[in-house]
């Protein structure tokens, strides 16, 4: 992932696995959000999209632009909120207790639940076409798709958002190779949406990575782990939001995507707990 608008598409886009081409924001229809549903429900329903486009020309414009009609995607919507924007919700607010207690001051919990919740509105606007493609986008088709942030802001500076949800928005996919990621520990305003922005950025990929989508396959955790790992030692992240990340997926990250390689019949807990047992099995022969 080079500099300026950073994405999981990005990655993959010479990675291509045809035979993995399932659904746009994978296969979690179980899974538990409590309250992600109650907290959004006033932007994430398509009267208030609507709206959002109504009053805002940006997003008219762009469309023009781009030569693409406005049509909003209830499908598309549906499986952001039953899936991906409550996953980087819960990723993001769970790293937190495992960042250093000074870098914790500077965290601030309600926008950053809110920008995760929210930050990918956009798409429900994107051609399908373009959202739930198998294979790599083409360069016009990956103009559009980088834009989604940039709308997405676009399209909540209309609601009562605050700015600090509202920046956290814009930014989501931006590098961070030329901010200032030696020192997390804010002394400016500035500096404290660096630090949120780094919880966000690196959740939304660790949750897109975990994913199923049309152009790849889900990773394991130690293959998205891997990769962001790499992006921290390019700069992209400072190595204690890492290091969260790292503690949060091993101690509380609930493995739903495991869910579908469970056997008929298995509940999640019992596949998993049996799956433990084998691991410690193996390795205790391996040793």
């Amino acid at each position: 992932m080079g500099t300026g608008q950073v994405s999981v598409r990005d990655f993959f886009s010479s990675k291509i696995d045809n035979k993995s081409a399932l659904r746009c924001y994978g296969d979690v229809d179980n899974a538990d959000y409590s309250g992600f549903n109650t907290n959004f429900s006033k932007y994430l329903n398509e009267k208030s999209i609507s709206e959002m486009i109504k009053v805002n020309d940006e997003v008219s414009d762009f469309m023009n632009k781009f030569k693409v009609s406005v049509k909003i995607n209830m499908n598309i919507l549906n499986n952001l909120v039953s899936n991906h924007l409550p996953q980087t919700t819960k990723i993001a607010l769970g790293m937190i207790k495992y960042l250093p207690k000074d870098v914790q001051k500077q965290v601030k919990p309600d926008a950053l639940q809110k920008a995760t919740g929210l930050h990918d509105i956009a798409k429900v606007i994107l051609p399908e076409s373009i959202i739930n493609k198998p294979g790599a986008l083409n360069e016009d088709e990956l103009k559009i798709m980088r834009e989604h942030a940039r709308l997405s802001y676009a399209m909540l500076k209309t609601t009562d958002l605050d700015a600090d949800t509202l920046n956290l928005i814009k930014a989501h996919h931006q590098s961070h190779q030329n901010h200032n990621v030696s020192n997390p520990i804010a002394k400016n305003r500035e500096e404290v949406t660096n630090v949120n922005l780094q919880i966000l950025s690196m959740a939304d990929i660790y949750s897109a990575l975990r994913e199923r989508r049309s152009y790849k396959k889900e990773l394991t955790k130690q293959e998205a782990l891997n990769i962001i790992r790499k992006e921290t030692e390019n700069g992209k992240f400072h190595t204690c939001v890492y290091k969260a990340l790292v503690e949060y997926s091993k101690h509380d990250e609930i493995d739903v995507y495991e869910q579908q390689k469970a056997p008929a019949g298995w509940n999640l807990f019992k596949y998993l707990l049996n799956r433990k047992k084998q691991e410690k099995k193996e390795q205790s022969f391996a040793s």
